[in-house]
């Protein structure tokens, strides 16, 4: 857990605070989208990230 803590650190020092959390959303979407090509047949109901912004 320490180590993951030290990685955050470094990475919120080398990109700021604002180039990290688009990181995290883009790796989020890369996961995701992984995901659903491993099970491309299956039907994903949940709101994207533009319609929940829209709220």
């Amino acid at each position: 857990m320490g180590d993951l803590l030290i990685i955050i650190l470094i990475a919120v020092l080398i990109f700021g605070k604002g180039r990290a959390a688009q990181a995290r959303r883009d790796l989020g979407d890369t996961v995701r989208n992984f995901k659903n090509g491993l099970h491309p047949d299956e039907i994903n109901i949940t709101p994207g990230r533009k319609e929940v912004e829209k709220r």
